[in-house]
């Protein structure tokens, strides 16, 4: 069989590993990161021919530029992301606990 795209072929050699739901933990993310992920689109699209690194040595740069304040923001995002997934994991248990003890 043929494959005219190299990103087409799948790997054959590695386990697929199935995650327990009971091991999942979300990790909080980042004022940069949340950053780096909404701008890495757009400077992919103005620059295709960039590699990851130049592309994140450019983001880098402009975060190092932002204000204080703008970074806040991020800050501020972050934060409200977190307390919203707390929240998510505590409702969560509670379910899962009052399921134990409903049956």
């Amino acid at each position: 069989m043929v494959y005219e795209d190299w990103r087409q072929l799948e790997p054959t050699f590695f386990k697929v590993r199935v995650q327990d739901s009971k091991k999942k933990t979300s990790r909080t993310t980042s004022a940069y990161a949340l950053f780096f992920r909404e701008r890495q689109v757009a400077e992919k699209r103005r620059a295709p021919h960039q590699t990851f690194g130049q592309l994140s040595q450019n983001i880098a740069a402009q975060w190092e530029h932002l204000t204080a304040e703008e970074k806040n923001q991020y800050k501020l995002r972050c934060e409200s992301k977190k307390r919203c997934n707390i929240e998510k994991a505590v409702e969560e248990r509670a379910k899962m606990l009052l399921g134990v003890i409903k049956k």
